[in-house]
């Protein structure tokens, strides 16, 4: 916007089905202006990302465009021992839940499946130390790294309906967008797992193998014998993992009035139907599948 004063927000944040064909053009000439990305958090991997999300009145708003990629990405995890832990905590688990959403995407490849499986597996081991030590430099350049693999598997494969959700949440009730994916992370692993009333078939997936790819997934980072026990393995390490962190569980927990919830069920239900996370979820809810997800959260 810097550079091209006449482009409008509102037209380049127009939903669409597909996130590399956008409804409106991004400017495509070379960008006079450098951005180097220095991340001084370990969790958004927006260093190499084409997205980049924006509060607006009350709701945050997606811009998703391969010419938004910072032209040069300097990862340095002594910039993260500052982080208190709760900032630690919640960017951390934002970096998982890029990873778990980017593997099993619509647009999931063998390569980002090689970026998912590393994020994942060096934060289940690191999270933990960065929270208990913060000059742990070891744990932290750990983080640092997954945050950017998951970065790079979200820049090609996308993430899905826990992005959309905790947006909705995350804008309407103040909640850090790492706690809000949080709380949904349980539900919307295991809504993906079940058998699907409706996905979002895409070139190279004609099939639905969500569940196959959690199995993956639980295999390759927590072993198991067969597809039921290697996904119970990935689920329960997740749910290990944000009680290990301290996350709150539910809606309720992280202090959102019943009231206000039920007041606002309709605008969340439109703004995460909305969102064009949604369109790489193996699954595409139907707008009761995402109020089951909402009041589920809730508690």
């Amino acid at each position: 916007l810097h550079e091209h004063p006449e482009c409008s927000l509102r037209d380049l944040s127009l939903p669409f089905l597909d996130a590399r064909k956008r409804v409106a053009e991004y400017p495509q000439d070379p960008h006079r202006v450098r951005l180097v990305a220095i991340p001084t958090t370990a969790g958004t991997g927006a260093e190499v990302s084409p997205a980049a999300v924006i509060s607006v009145g009350g709701r945050k708003i997606s811009l998703v465009d391969y010419t938004l990629v910072p032209d040069v990405a300097i990862v340095d995890p002594t910039l993260t021992v500052t982080m208190p832990a709760t900032l630690t905590a919640d960017t951390g688990i934002d970096a998982l839940t890029h990873a778990l959403e980017a593997g099993v995407s619509i647009f999931a490849t063998p390569y980002t499946d090689a970026f998912c499986v590393q994020s994942a597996r060096l934060i289940f081991d690191a999270l933990p130390r960065a929270l208990a030590d913060g000059d742990d430099l070891a744990a932290r350049t750990a983080m640092a790294n997954a945050a950017t693999l998951g970065g790079l598997a979200i820049a090609n494969a996308f993430v899905g309906v826990n992005h959309a959700l905790a947006h909705a949440v995350g804008a309407r009730f103040g909640i850090a967008h790492g706690r809000a994916n949080a709380i949904f992370l349980p539900h919307v692993m295991r809504y993906n797992a079940a058998l699907p009333s409706k996905f979002m078939p895409a070139p190279g997936y004609g099939a639905y193998v969500a569940p196959e790819k959690y199995a993956m997934l639980g295999w390759v980072l927590f072993g198991g014998h067969d597809p039921d026990e290697q996904r119970r393995r990935l689920f329960t390490r997740v749910d290990d993992l944000l009680a290990t962190v301290g996350m709150p569980r539910t809606l309720r927990d992280a202090g959102v009035d019943p009231d206000e919830f039920e007041a606002a069920l309709p605008d969340l239900l439109r703004m995460a139907f909305e969102d064009p996370t949604i369109r790489t979820n193996p699954r595409m809810p139907l707008l009761a599948e995402l109020e089951a997800l909402l009041r589920a959260a809730y508690g």
